[in-house]
């Protein structure tokens, strides 16, 4: 997230450590004035409804942005059982191991290896076509993109708010209130 436009991100984080020191200190002051068959006013149920989905959303958000990352795969194929072989040695379990590569996943026709930098993903991959001529390998660049709610309306922009906030259904959230409270007191 350190790599977006400075326009849409201005250091903003310290006065959101701010708040969230503020929040969590609010937040402690009425657990700990709370038992659990505590009877609140409906309107205090909603806002700690509403402080606790607006602030799930946004971790969630965060959580994803942050966990952004570009790997680099390399797909080795065997057609055969020779292939199948040399997949299966040892020389080619050193190759992997020596450039950091780490199994994706398997199947009877290959498999894919994930590396953490461009430079050992082609090393290994010329390596592959060198080497172990009975295999076949593939490389490609992709940027993982961290998967987030936005079906269930926890993105900015997809809501109803303002800002594009999620919007909430007071009627549905009357039937959590308690259940989720019950969950945050526990903790």
């Amino acid at each position: 997230m350190a790599n977006k436009e400075k326009q849409e991100y201005d250091y903003e984080g310290d006065m959101a450590m701010s708040q969230l020191k503020s929040i969590i200190a609010n937040a402690q002051r009425m657990h700990d004035m709370l038992k659990v068959d505590t009877n609140l006013p409906e309107w205090v149920q909603s806002k700690i409804t509403l402080a606790e989905d607006y602030i799930t959303t946004a971790s969630n958000y965060l959580q994803g942005e942050m966990n952004e990352e570009t790997t680099h795969s390399v797909h080795v194929k065997t057609y055969d059982s020779q292939g199948e072989k040399q997949m299966n040695s040892p020389e080619f379990k050193n190759h992997i191991s020596a450039h950091g590569g780490k199994l994706d996943y398997a199947s009877d026709k290959g498999a894919a290896f994930k590396f953490a930098s461009h430079s050992h993903a082609a090393a290994f991959h010329r390596g592959v076509q060198s080497k172990f001529k009975e295999l076949d390998s593939e490389h490609d660049v992709h940027e993982e993109v961290a998967v987030n709610a936005a079906g269930a309306g926890n993105v900015a922009g997809l809501g109803v708010g303002p800002q594009g906030e999620p919007g909430v259904h007071m009627k549905k959230k009357k039937k959590v209130v308690l259940a989720s409270f019950k969950r945050f007191a526990r903790k």
